[in-house]
């Protein structure tokens, strides 16, 4: 798994890419969590160019969306491909993720 980040005043987008797995999950959750630490705002992960997401990677990502809201903020995923569409559809992942298809429109 490689990434690239992205802040702005208002928002943190950490862009995944590669494969999210059982090796990767305790990488992405460090990451995710410091991010959260840095930012006041919202934290965004882009999983557009996610080769593939195991069941390891999804939990990891459950992990992080439960920690950083019961701290009170968000944390959001968006650009999904459809390869990880179909893994959120089957898993029903979006019941507990904040999941959109783009940036617009997306209220801090």
């Amino acid at each position: 798994m490689k990434y690239e980040i992205k802040k702005t005043e208002y928002k943190t987008v950490l862009f995944l890419k590669g494969v999210v797995g059982l090796r990767e999950c305790q990488d992405l959750k460090m990451k995710v969590m410091e991010l959260s630490r840095e930012t006041s705002g919202l934290l965004l992960l882009d999983l557009n160019q996610v080769d593939l997401m195991d069941s390891s990677g999804l939990g990891a990502i459950v992990y992080c969306h439960n920690k950083i809201s019961s701290d009170g903020k968000r944390l959001c995923i968006v650009n999904n491909n459809s390869k990880i569409d179909l893994l959120f559809g089957v898993t029903n992942a979006h019941k507990i993720l904040e999941i959109y298809d783009d940036e617009v429109g997306l209220v801090a």
